[in-house]
Parts: C-alpha cells; sequence; structure tokens
C-alpha cells in the first residue's frame, strides 16, 4: 500500500464527472491569528478536511482489506480521526481507494506537531498494513498587532 496523495485543507467538493475540488490548501502549517489577550488561548476549533489517495499493490489485493483506521498523532497523545469500512472488490478492480474525510469542528489543544497514521485492516487474514504518512502539520498562532 502507498499513500500517493494526503492533503489537508478548508473544504472538499465532489464535482460531476468523477472530479474534486480542494478548497484552502494548507501547506506545512495552520497558523492562527489571535489578539494579545487571546494569545495562548486554547483550545481551538476550525473545520479540517483530509484528501488522501491510497494505491494497493498486487500483494495487497490477496489480503481482502475491508477497514481502515486514520489517526493523528500530536507528542504522546494520538486519536482516531475517522474509520470506515469497504469492499475489498473495490480494491482489487482500481487498486486505488479516495477518502475525504471532514471535520466540521477540529479542535486543536495546543500548538506544536501533528502526524498522521493510516491502517487498513483485514477480518479474513487478520493482516493490517500501518503507514505513518510523511507530513508533518505545525499547529501554530500568531499574535496581530
Amino acid at each position: 500500500m502507498k499513500i500517493l496523495d494526503f492533503l489537508v485543507c478548508d473544504d472538499i467538493r465532489n464535482e460531476i464527472g468523477n472530479k474534486h475540488s480542494i478548497m484552502g490548501l494548507y501547506d506545512s502549517s495552520i497558523e492562527f491569528q489571535v489578539t494579545p489577550e487571546n494569545k495562548n488561548k486554547w483550545p481551538k476549533q476550525l473545520k479540517i478536511c483530509f484528501f488522501i489517495r491510497i494505491f494497493f499493490e498486487e500483494q495487497d489485493e490477496d489480503q481482502g482489506f475491508d477497514s481502515f483506521t486514520f489517526t493523528n498523532k500530536f507528542g504522546e497523545h494520538s486519536s482516531i480521526l475517522a474509520e470506515g469500512s469497504f469492499s475489498p472488490t473495490q480494491i482489487s478492480k482500481s487498486k486505488k481507494m479516495i477518502l475525504t474525510i471532514f471535520s466540521n469542528s477540529f479542535t486543536f489543544d495546543e500548538a506544536g506537531e501533528m502526524g498522521f497514521i493510516f491502517e487498513v485492516h483485514s477480518k479474513r487474514s487478520g493482516e493490517t498494513i500501518k503507514k505513518d504518512i510523511e507530513y508533518l502539520l505545525t499547529i501554530k498562532e500568531t499574535v496581530l498587532k
């Protein structure tokens, strides 16, 4: 399994013709602009979306993967952002899977770096493939003057 694309943005729209429109794409950081009296006042909430495109290699097809877990890690803490199931035949036909994950009120408890992990699971074989996504999202704030 390979993660082909991992994008963090404000919104994702599914368009006619099997297209996706991605709005407010974040590079490597989310920066909250705050007034001096709101400096270091956490938590902060934000609508955030994830676009993940995955490619399954031939050796992955026979495992019967049928579910996934998408987790974020922040320091020593981690939490599940999304879980779901899919048909193994979807993978064997296209070898790709596109996930669009939405959080209307994602909570950031503090500034720092956030990483992400994607896993696929197979009930049939008991196999799990775990991938640390090569992307760090820096959460910070800038004080307005």
